[in-house]
């Protein structure tokens, strides 16, 4: 931080001295006279100074000269470390364990063929649902740029089945309530701001499935948990931007395409749009 304070501090010198001014990396401004460089110091006299005493600095405790004539002298070495300060400071130490809460909403497909003997020969469709899901996770970020994900959370999916093919009023519509366990890699930048990445498989263990049936203005119900996989596992990736609030607080939001690759009698995709938050419980330096 001082040499970042001596740094501000040759800009802000605007006015026009007769003799040479030595900033060193304390903040401290020397006026000299006689100012000699070499590669390992920086000799000088202070320019109140009567009797002439030769003094010096280490070439690496000495930010800039600037001389009597306008003309200035910069270490290039400290200039380098400044900036190299500067873009660390515009990061945050994500090392650590972090707990947050994931919310995601979309669409999804389920190419489905109904197996009611009420209406299997007549109806058919690529249904199309939306779904909520809601989960608590556990993030450990190895470093700044890369981590492990696993969670828990309950997953709600509402499937429109179709229609019956000669009479559109009847319908068929089934509910099914899932706990889904995700468990991912992460990729984020080390910048408070940036994109985000994760990648991984999400488990889904069907709880209940109920299906709701219109016919002639009537509705009726009925579980549906033997048409439905009870355990199926998608794989699942999430492409958005991150942000860093106070240090310790960091959130996201992106989209979520997701495809089944193991499930027992039927099979679908997703496209989600995912937001989350989490913070930083347990740091590592």
């Amino acid at each position: 931080m001082k040499i970042i304070i001596s740094i501000i501090i040759i800009f802000q010198v605007g006015i026009v001295y007769s003799q040479d001014l030595i900033v060193n990396v304390n903040g401290n401004i020397i006026k000299a006279k006689q100012v000699q460089i070499s590669k390992d110091s920086i000799t000088y006299i202070e320019y109140t100074d009567s009797l002439n005493k030769v003094k010096y600095f280490p070439i690496n405790t000495v930010v800039s000269v600037k001389y009597a004539n306008g003309n200035m002298y910069r270490n290039s070495a400290i200039t380098m470390n400044v900036n190299k300060l500067i873009k660390n400071k515009q990061r945050t130490n994500k090392k650590g364990l972090h707990i947050g809460l994931n919310n995601t909403v979309g669409m999804m497909t389920d190419e489905y063929v109904a197996q009611n003997q009420d209406y299997s020969d007549n109806y058919y469709s690529s249904t199309i649902g939306y779904f909520a899901r809601a989960s608590l996770n556990l993030k450990l970020y190895l470093n700044n740029f890369f981590g492990l994900k696993q969670g828990v959370g309950y997953d709600f999916n509402n499937y429109f089945l179709g229609y019956n093919i000669t009479d559109r009023s009847n319908s068929v519509k089934y509910y099914v309530q899932s706990i889904v366990i995700p468990t991912k890699v992460f990729f984020t930048p080390g910048n408070k701001f940036g994109f985000y990445a994760e990648v991984g498989i999400v488990t889904k263990i069907a709880l209940t499935a109920y299906y709701f049936q219109t016919n002639n203005g009537n509705i009726y119900s009925d579980s549906f948990m033997n048409k439905v996989s009870p355990v199926s596992v998608a794989f699942e990736g999430v492409l958005g931007l991150h942000a860093t609030i106070k240090e310790k607080i960091i959130i996201f939001a992106g989209f979520a395409p997701s495809i089944n690759i193991f499930t027992t009698n039927n099979s679908s995709s997703i496209i989600g749009f995912k937001i989350g938050a989490s913070y930083h419980i347990l740091p590592i330096k």
